[in-house]
This record gives C-alpha cells, structure tokens and sequence, in this order.
C-alpha cells in the first residue's frame, strides 16, 4: 500500500489492524517498502534455556525470591 493510499484510508487500515491484518507501506516513487503496521501479537513467555548447562543443572528460585530480568541477566560476580 502506498502512502497516499494509506493516508487516504487510515480509518479502514485502522479497522483491518484490529482485525489482526498486517500492512506493508511503501513510498509512492519506487515502491519500496518503507515502513510496516503491524497487528498486536500477545507477549510470549518464554522459558529461559540453561544453554551450556542445559541438563546438567536445575535453576529453582524459591517464593519470595525478588530480582528483576534484568538484575538477573546482568549480575556480575566480584572476584
């Protein structure tokens, strides 16, 4: 879809978007795409893979346990 096309049916894209449809928009010279928009997806959870430790140890956080990914994935042991 070209840029004037979705300038001119923004409010019928908007619909066909929550409809769960994905469009591709390009410029109007060479039709190249410039840009997407895109249906929501739902966030996947994802279970975290022990990678070279995988099957050779278990990782069990007890309740209670507070750290956030991103402390998690960051920590850095003092040596």
């Amino acid at each position: 879809m070209s840029v004037d096309e979705f300038k001119a049916n923004f409010a019928k894209v908007i619909n066909h978007v929550k409809a769960g449809e994905n469009f591709a928009v390009n410029n109007n010279e060479n039709k190249e795409v410039i840009g997407y928009f895109l249906a929501k997806q739902p966030a996947q959870k994802l279970k975290r893979k022990l990678g070279l430790f995988e099957g050779k140890m278990k990782i069990e956080f007890k309740p209670g346990f507070k750290m956030t990914d991103e402390e998690f994935c960051g920590y850095q042991p003092r040596v």
